[in-house]
């Protein structure tokens, strides 16, 4: 069986490199039939161990997770490598990634975290992103941010500011943590919480 079969290296590693492509063009052929109005754009960078560099197993690189989301939608665009996490990187690469799929006229919105890499008002990565597509966009900034920045008001009113972005309270929590049983635990009792505002929330 073996003898009827390319063993050329070249062409073990050719031939999934042809079927991606057929399943890609599949892929983008049926989304490109699929009702794509009023869209939100989402994008969000990492810094990840970079699995591609067999040289150094050690090195990290930038990827920028980009997803598009509507009415009974939701889609990866891609998840790419930057050469960077600048700002200017993520904007070009999340452009590039809609006129791949052909949906620069039918994104109306953007989700983004709160960092200032994203919400610069000249350069942000919303800004150039609007540039690159020549339009206004509603901005949607990632409520899960906005409420750290609000927890995080709440916990500099209560102990100050941090001076570090390591909290100790949390740290050795943190190490604490294998400590604690599990099965041997007893809910807060604390008369505070009789409150009726409290209750109300």
């Amino acid at each position: 069986m073996l003898d009827d079969g390319p063993l050329s290296h070249a062409t073990i590693h050719r031939k999934p490199s042809q079927h991606s492509s057929k399943i890609t063009s599949s892929i983008h052929a049926d989304f490109s039939l699929v009702d794509k109005q009023q869209l939100v754009i989402h994008w969000d960078g990492k810094i990840m161990a970079d699995a591609t560099n067999k040289k150094d197993p050690k090195s990290k690189v930038d990827r920028l997770a980009v997803v598009v989301t509507g009415r009974e939608l939701e889609k990866i665009l891609g998840i790419v490598k930057l050469p960077s996490g600048t700002r200017t990187a993520q904007a070009s690469a999340t452009h590039q990634l809609l006129e791949l799929w052909s949906m620069t006229s039918d994104v109306v919105a953007m989700c983004f975290d709160t960092t200032s890499t994203n919400t610069g008002t000249v350069k942000g990565a919303r800004s150039l992103l609007e540039f690159h597509l020549n339009k206004n966009l509603i901005y949607l900034p990632c409520r899960h941010h906005i409420h750290e920045l609000i927890v995080g008001g709440v916990f500099s009113a209560l102990f100050g500011p941090s001076c570090c972005p390591n909290i100790a309270m949390f740290e050795h929590l943190q190490q604490y943590w294998p400590n604690i049983d599990w099965e041997n635990y007893a809910s807060l009792s604390d008369p505070r919480l009789a409150d009726p505002l409290l209750q109300e929330l």
